[in-house]
């Protein structure tokens, strides 16, 4: 419990290190005008949300247990369109 809390700390201190230097950059992309800099934000946040898992085993937990979004949203597309596995539920 208390290895789980002072790594923690741990992580704390190294990020703290790691990101100072970089504040003048971040002060730099906080310049760009926002009708700029949110649809940058929108179009990554979308695709790390709806991203693919990359899996090494075929055990999944969550709201689709038989594969990935891919899988659900190309059901009906058939394989050649898109690759091989494509709306099957097989990751070839």
């Amino acid at each position: 419990m208390w290895t789980a809390i002072a790594s923690m700390y741990l992580a704390n201190v190294v990020l703290l290190a790691l990101n100072l230097p970089a504040v003048g950059l971040f002060i730099q992309i906080l310049r760009i005008p926002l009708t700029f800099l949110m649809p940058v934000v929108l179009v990554f946040a979308c695709v790390g949300a709806l991203a693919p898992q990359q899996q090494t085993s075929r055990s999944r937990v969550g709201a689709w247990d038989s594969g990935s979004w891919v899988d659900h949203a190309l059901a009906g597309v058939p394989d050649g369109l898109c690759g091989t596995g494509c709306g099957t539920g097989r990751a070839d």
